[in-house]
Parts: structure tokens; C-alpha cells; sequence
């Protein structure tokens, strides 16, 4: 197509504002534990960035929705249809089950409860029962914002929780690309 000729010398020059922006962190590079921190076993990382508050926010979350749709919404609650309210060390339990899952695959969610030692789904059983896994991941929430315009408004909450524990465990070098 015909257009305006292009005029190679403009491409030669130099943006004058894009210069590198300084780098003046206030404290040196590298991981900032606190100093009570004692690194047992994984469990005292994670525990780091999903602390006891953020359970409780999560479980929290979790009951208001289940309260708010238990009528409404086909799931996996209780026998007679109700809500069993969800405690912290089911929260914690679900996602162990979640990150184990991302590590274990198998063919159907309902094989980690194999009694099959092929799926060895004694484990998730000991965790969770498969119906109350079922119940939490039908109600499970991570805010309690659901409106508005903000496109991470479902998992704001826990990022949010996240990004800041991660910002003040971790001091980047220069060099972040």
C-alpha cells in the first residue's frame, strides 16, 4: 500500500525519558525472616504467607457465602441440606489437598480417595472426607468483595495477603527482569 514515506533518521534517535529509574533499597538484598522464625519443615513457610489470620479470613469468607447460597445453589452440604460451618483446620486441610492435587495427578478428583493403593488415597481421606472436600470447594471463597469493578476481586483478598508478606520477607536485587 501507499502511505507516507517513512523517514529513517527519526528511528535513530535517543528517547530522552527513558532513562533506568534508581534502585535505593533500605535494606540489603536477599530473604528478611523474622528473627523468631525456625524453619522446622515446610509447613513454617507456609505458614508464613497463609498465617493464622488469613485462615481465619478465609474461613470467615467461606461460611458467609455457603450462608448466603446454601438455598440456592446446588452442593454438596450436609445430608439434610445444611451448612456445617467450615474451622480453621479444614481450611488448612482443603488446601493441602489443593497443592497435593497440583502435585498427584489422577484421572477424576474422586480417585484421591481411592481405596486403591494405586492412588493411595488413604492420605486425602485422613485430611478430608470426600464429601466435605466437596462441600468446601463448592463454597470456598478467598474475599468477601464480589462486587465492583476490580478484575481480581474474587482472589484480591489473598493476593493482597500474599504480595505483602512476600514484600516484607524478600528485598530484590536490581536486577528483577
Amino acid at each position: 500500500g501507499g502511505g507516507a514515506p517513512v523517514n529513517l533518521a527519526e528511528w535513530d534517535n535517543i528517547d530522552p525519558g527513558s532513562q533506568p529509574a534508581e534502585f535505593n533499597p533500605t535494606r540489603a538484598q536477599g530473604l528478611h525472616l523474622p528473627e523468631d522464625f525456625v524453619a522446622e519443615n515446610e509447613l513454617s513457610f507456609f505458614s508464613l504467607f497463609i498465617t493464622e489470620e488469613v485462615v481465619g479470613s478465609l474461613v470467615k469468607f467461606t461460611n458467609a457465602y455457603a450462608w448466603l447460597h446454601i438455598l440456592t445453589t446446588t452442593s454438596h452440604a450436609e445430608k439434610d441440606g445444611s451448612w456445617k460451618e467450615v474451622t480453621n483446620q479444614e481450611i488448612l486441610n482443603f488446601c493441602a489437598l489443593l497443592l497435593y492435587f497440583g502435585l498427584v495427578r489422577v484421572p477424576e478428583v474422586d480417585k484421591y480417595w481411592s481405596t486403591w493403593s494405586l492412588y493411595h488415597g488413604s492420605w486425602a481421606r485422613e485430611m478430608l472426607s470426600r464429601q466435605r472436600f466437596r462441600a468446601i470447594r463448592a463454597f470456598f471463597q478467598c474475599s468477601d468483595d464480589v462486587d465492583g469493578e476490580d478484575r481480581l476481586k474474587k482472589v484480591r483478598y489473598l493476593h493482597d495477603a500474599i504480595r505483602d508478606k512476600s514484600l516484607k520477607f524478600w528485598q530484590p536485587g536490581c536486577q528483577v527482569a
